[in-house]
């Protein structure tokens, strides 16, 4: 895939001049706010992060063989790189399709150790926590990944180094369940562990299989999944893994929920316009481990109406979308603008 990536980078800058005046042309026509052009930025950007990427671990990798660096200096290293590329990709997101981030307790992250349970509703979302709550406040993030991201040059090369899990999300078996709550061993006041408890993107039409298959598995969790509208019911298996290993650990559980970026799901969304100028409001909320009940079927009825909060908060100000967009809540305790 790196010569792949090298070929299409390639192309896309000798190309580049007519690229743009094709593009731009398509988009004065369309009057779709220059969102081709838009995404064709997005992709260079993309590439380029991706190549620069691998040649700095190739760079980490080469100075820890020759000064014999410890393991633990290696892994700071490879979390260094995760978070530049991370921060250069949403900034270059940010800027070019005019993107409004407001965070509000995202310190409350720290120190670990930390569960942290995320929303997924779009491709941006999965670095969110890397740039939140990794490159602000120093929080290492182990990841639960699926394996399809390790085509990925960047993510297969460092994701690999780094104490993630990738896993097959077509289905949860006893060993791949078992590997996500290994994931969650060793962590101290640095380390986090962070799980997508939905298993993919939110769409309405998953939304209403899983609440069919939860009306044929279990009528307590299937009556509470019906409470939710914006987000899918949690899967059970690796989210109570990771809770089973880190609590007796100490962990403390971190909710991270977001709302905007339903408006982007996919690239489309970006070549259709709709996605320019969004404002995405973020809210981090800490649970002590204590907090949390000890038996499996309580723990996951826990975890569900944690849900509804965060299915709540993705639906806060609904009836209020014909504001203008950009006006910041004033509560929130932090924010971050990218315009």
């Amino acid at each position: 895939m790196i010569s792949t990536y090298a070929a299409a980078f390639g192309v896309i800058q000798a190309l580049a001049p007519v690229l743009v005046v094709l593009l731009g042309i398509y988009d004065l026509v369309r009057g779709n706010g220059l969102a081709s052009l838009r995404l064709l930025g997005l992709v260079w950007v993309f590439l380029l992060a991706e190549l620069l990427g691998v040649i700095i671990a190739a760079l980490i990798w080469l100075r820890h063989v020759v000064q014999r660096r410890g393991h633990d200096a290696f892994l700071e290293d490879n979390y260094r790189l995760q978070r530049w590329w991370a921060r250069l990709l949403l900034g270059a997101g940010a800027r070019l399709l005019r993107l409004r981030f407001h965070a509000e307790g995202d310190a409350t992250a720290v120190p670990g150790p930390v569960v942290v349970l995320m929303r997924h509703t779009s491709i941006i979302d999965t670095i969110l926590p890397i740039v939140f709550l990794g490159a602000r406040q120093g929080l290492r993030l182990r990841y639960v990944l699926k394996t399809e991201l390790q085509l990925d040059p960047c993510l297969d090369i460092v994701g690999n180094r780094l104490p993630n899990c990738f896993v097959n999300r077509a289905g949860e078996t006893a060993r791949e369940v078992a590997a996500v709550g290994r994931m969650a061993d060793g962590m101290d006041a640095r380390d986090g562990a962070l799980i997508y408890p939905e298993g993919t993107r939110f769409e309405p039409g998953k939304l209403e299989r899983a609440q069919q298959k939860l009306a044929e598995l279990d009528p307590e969790l299937h009556a509470l999944s019906l409470r939710l509208h914006r987000v899918l019911p949690p899967r059970p298996g690796g989210t109570l893994a990771l809770l089973e290993h880190a609590l007796p650990q100490g962990a403390d559980v971190v909710i991270f929920a977001h709302k905007g970026l339903e408006r982007i799901v996919r690239l489309h969304d970006v070549l259709s316009g709709r996605a320019t100028g969004t404002e995405v409001s973020l809210r981090v909320w800490r649970i002590p481990g204590s907090e949390v009940p000890a038996e499996r079927q309580a723990r996951l009825r826990w975890v569900f109406e944690r849900w509804q909060e965060v299915d709540a908060f993705a639906g806060e100000g609904e009836a209020m979308q014909s504001e203008p967009m950009g006006r910041v809540r004033p509560d929130a305790t932090s924010s971050v603008e990218h315009r």
